[in-house]
């Protein structure tokens, strides 16, 4: 369940144009797991756990934009957010009670929360010594603020165990670009821009373990992004195509780790990702449009951490080809309606849980095709649907955490598609 509410202010002066955008939203999801397959007792105990996550979030942006766009323009603003999470996980085995002469089945009670605070100075500054010419500069200065804490009570971990930790974090990302319009409808560019992922506190079941000691925080990663491409729209409007290729240096690689049966998160070394992608739409006739998108990623470790992959392996979770076309015929039956047929493909490459392709967990490399007919009248939208019309059963993604790496490969954690769905909807807009 999500409540929030959102406000944005305007106010247009002379000189420039300011912009409040404040928002607050409070979501909360529970999750009903059966772990029977843990055997946590060894006696095929049904083992039912909730998990309760719930998060509350704030956010305000002011930003100024300059009424000139020409031969320069201006934009600076400041961010500021805070972000609360909490999670709740409760595990019971049937009969454990009785067995053990508790008050009750259950015997493990997870508490989590974690408090996420940024304050953002940023600004941008673009000149155009000719009208088809911009060279843009941006710069962003954060600090970020974070706290974390944990229990675990029960059976499961003796007389309990409680762990906190905080840590402040500060980041400078500077941003760089050129564009040149080739036609009022087309401009080539490229772009250098510097990103960051915060880093985080680890709040691990012990701090320490055989004599292996869990780092208490864990730092940012961050990466460059070299980009260069083309886009726009040619033929009297009838294609449009955006293509580029791209270059990422990527530091500081954080991962997610496991010591004994516990994770952890920790920084590893380095990684670069180059590739290219490509989409279009171009409408054949009045009534026929096609299109499609393609991308190709090379991704791989460039240095590494001693136990942690090897210098030229792929990075997890990450498809070398993702593709995807669609064709649409509209038929136009009145100036008040129209009905169309919609058939779509997407094709995902094979894609690994861990750092190279041994005794790691394989998933993706799948094809999923769509149809929709669809009539259109009025107000109203009627349509009949056929989702994953050849009825594959896809591996979309795959959890390291239960994917084979904690006590067998009969311990697989796999989002699959959804099997073949038809279906009627019906849609009025008001």
């Amino acid at each position: 369940m999500t409540t929030g509410v959102a406000v944005t202010i305007q106010y247009q002066g002379s000189i420039a144009n300011l912009t409040s955008s404040t928002s607050y939203s409070d979501r909360s999801r529970n999750v009903s797991d059966d772990d029977t397959g843990f055997e946590i007792f060894g006696n095929g105990a049904l083992t039912p756990s909730l998990q309760v996550y719930t998060t509350t979030s704030y956010t305000e942006e002011l930003r100024a934009t300059s009424n000139d766009t020409k031969p320069v323009s201006w934009l600076t603003g400041v961010y500021i957010n805070q972000n609360t999470t909490r999670f709740f996980q409760s595990v019971d085995v049937a009969g454990a009670g009785a067995l053990l002469g508790l008050p009750s089945d259950n015997i493990a009670l997870l508490t989590q929360s974690t408090t996420t605070g940024q304050a953002a100075l940023f600004g941008e500054v673009g000149y155009s010594p000719i009208d088809s010419l911009t060279f843009t500069v941006g710069l962003r200065g954060a600090q970020v603020q974070l706290a974390s804490r944990a229990l675990r009570t029960g059976l499961i971990f003796g007389s309990g165990l409680s762990n906190s930790d905080s840590t402040t974090q500060h980041d400078v990302l500077p941003k760089f670009n050129v564009s040149y319009k080739l036609t009022p409808d087309a401009l080539i560019y490229g772009t250098a821009s510097k990103g960051y992922r915060v880093g985080g506190v680890n709040v691990t079941f012990l701090p320490t373990s055989g004599g292996f000691v869990y780092p208490a925080t864990y730092r940012p990663d961050s990466l460059w992004n070299y980009e260069i491409g083309v886009k726009g729209v040619v033929f009297n409007q009838r294609i449009t195509f955006d293509v580029d290729a791209f270059y990422i240096d990527w530091k500081d690689i954080q991962l997610d780790l496991l010591h004994g049966d516990y994770d952890y998160f920790a920084n590893a070394r380095d990684a670069i990702s180059r590739g290219i992608e490509a989409q279009t739409a171009m409408k054949i006739t009045s009534a026929l449009q096609i299109g499609g998108q393609v991308s190709y990623t090379d991704a791989k470790l460039s240095t590494t951490t001693a136990g942690v992959g090897n210098e030229g392996d792929r990075l997890p979770y990450v498809p070398k080809l993702s593709t995807s076309v669609f064709a649409e015929y509209d038929l136009s039956l009145d100036q008040s309606g129209r009905a169309y047929v919609r058939v779509d493909a997407q094709h995902v490459s094979t894609m690994y849980t861990g750092f190279g392709n041994v005794n790691d967990f394989t998933y993706g490399d799948y094809t999923l095709a769509n149809l929709k007919l669809g009539l259109d009248r009025g107000p109203w939208r009627y349509s009949l649907l056929v989702r994953n019309i050849a009825d594959q059963c896809a591996r979309l993604f795959a959890d390291t955490y239960k994917a084979g790496l904690i006590t067998s490969p009969a311990v697989d954690s796999v989002t699959v598609a959804k099997p073949r769905i038809l279906g009627l909807q019906l849609s009025r807009s008001f």
